[in-house]
């Protein structure tokens, strides 16, 4: 087993064990399981934390951070934001990659380089929730 703390600004937002953790790391996912070495993840700016425990799978909307993992099996994800898959608000993910990319396509408004991580903020969001729901 893997101990697992997700820790945002926000506070702790899972403190648990679980068997498998799919970090998305700027080189792709990477799954930590058992057993693995001291190293430290950076995540990409925007994607989905995939966490398996024995009973269920749980998806979470992650931004900026990054993992500290220890040979003992204690994984801490720390992160500017986290969200839980199952609370986010769908309906208004879409309507915000909508207007994103339009703003982009069109060059209507604000700085691009915002506009573009607002966009993957949403598209992990959205993913996160279709996982969460069962959904792909």
């Amino acid at each position: 087993m893997i101990h697992l703390k997700l820790s945002s600004p926000k506070g702790v937002l899972l403190d648990e064990d679980v068997v498998s953790v799919l970090l998305p790391s700027y080189n792709g996912p990477m799954m930590v399981e058992e057993g693995l070495t001291n190293m430290i993840v950076a995540f990409s700016d925007a994607g989905v934390l995939k966490v398996a425990s024995s009973s269920s799978t749980r998806y979470f909307a992650i931004f900026y951070g990054e993992a500290y993992i220890e040979k003992g099996g204690d994984v801490h994800v720390i992160a500017e934001g986290i969200e839980d898959g199952y609370s986010i608000d769908l309906a208004r993910a879409i309507a915000k990659r909508d207007r994103n990319l339009d703003l982009i396509q069109n060059k209507k408004e604000g700085d691009i380089k915002k506009l573009q991580f607002s966009l993957k903020k949403q598209l992990a969001r959205i993913e996160a929730k279709q996982l969460s729901e069962g959904k792909r």
